[in-house]
């Protein structure tokens, strides 16, 4: 009952209401993987990054134990439950032991004695994308490897790491996201033509026939993201913020996308970071803004808002971000440039009030 609870309340409406059954479920299976894991929907939606990756922690050791005491493959462990938290991870900037899980799919994943996934099917791509977890081997592990792999490099911005992604499947939903992924890397090192080669790709995948609607979807709103990063990196700004309306557009008319994200940047977070390099702080505060709404606590997008109120002589909401971001990543990295220009800003802030 309290796993079906936890489903009907993930999404941005109502995740709040869920969140004594997400409590309560992790205390009354404390033995189960998924039921110590279930409880990090409703965390994610609410952005409690360090009650998510507790919880997720716990799936993930409960997990191994359980393997092991099976004498079963490594490939049954639960990654799904090291998919959440990765993603936890990231938002508390803990970006060592997010590579750290990263290395433990992908360990698993060059372990696999057969990598054949599935035959693709446009109800297994909509799974995909949704953020649905896939039993099957090896797809559960390919599938979490693509995904943890591909989120790690863009939340990090390894973007030379881009040509060493394994398509691990064929389907459209994989070609999709790493075509998407070169269009940014190309663009990121001045590369043009391929960036419109990437874009070229995602817009021949976006008219094929046959696709889950849903699937279609999020492909259209690759295509336009990759439409929007390779005009502005030929110096089409009016063009890559047409694609970028049109890019929100679709994110805005879907009502609980998946959660961690997919695509992995939310479209209103890449426009406000796209607006921020073209010197328009108020209107990417207004897409950081917009972004903690439909995915809160989103460390990125408060970074973004102190970096918009910073460069627009807004003092007070700046100090309140930067402290805002400090604290939810207390326990970061202690070498991420962002800590240093928030505690630098919020240095001077204090110096200046006396």
């Amino acid at each position: 009952m309290l796993h079906y609870l936890i489903h009907v309340y993930d999404d941005p409406e109502h995740a709040v209401d869920g969140l004594k059954a997400a409590r309560a479920y992790a205390d009354a299976a404390a033995a189960v993987p998924h039921a110590q894991h279930m409880p990090s929907h409703i965390f994610t939606r609410l952005g409690y990054w360090e009650e998510s990756a507790a919880t997720n922690e716990n799936a993930w050791r409960t997990s191994e134990e359980d393997v092991k005491r099976a004498g079963e493959s490594g490939e049954y462990r639960d990654f799904h439950s090291l998919n959440y938290l990765q993603y936890a991870y990231l938002q508390l900037g803990r970006y060592g032991d997010a590579k750290r899980v990263t290395d433990i799919i992908k360990a698993q994943y060059d372990a696999l004695p057969n990598k054949k996934t599935g035959p693709d099917t446009p109800e297994l791509q909509s799974r995909h994308v949704r953020g649905r977890t896939i039993y099957a081997l090896p797809d559960r592990v390919a599938y979490g490897y693509f995904d943890v792999l591909t989120r790690y490099i863009v939340e990090t911005g390894d973007w030379q790491a881009v040509p060493k992604v394994p398509l691990v499947a064929p389907s459209r939903d994989f070609v999709a996201m790493k075509s998407q992924l070169e269009a940014i890397a190309a663009a990121r090192r001045g590369d043009t033509g391929a960036a419109k080669a990437a874009v070229d790709r995602l817009l021949s995948l976006e008219n094929e026939p046959g696709q889950h609607p849903f699937a279609r979807q999020i492909i259209n709103l690759q295509a336009r993201e990759a439409e929007a990063i390779a005009a502005q990196a030929a110096g089409d700004r009016e063009g890559a913020i047409a694609k970028m309306n049109e890019a929100i557009a679709i994110e805005d008319s879907i009502y609980a996308l998946s959660q961690p994200p997919y695509p992995i940047i939310p479209a209103h977070e890449l426009f406000g970071d796209m607006l921020l390099a073209m010197k328009r702080p108020a209107d990417a505060m207004k897409h950081f803004t917009e972004t903690l709404k439909r995915t809160p606590g989103r460390a990125k997008a408060i970074y973004g808002i102190a970096l918009a109120a910073e460069e627009l002589g807004d003092k007070q909401i700046a100090i309140k971000r930067y402290t805002e971001f400090l604290e939810l990543w207390r326990g970061a990295d202690k070498d991420r440039p962002e800590i240093t220009a928030a505690r630098r800003f919020l240095s001077m802030g204090k110096s200046g009030s006396r």
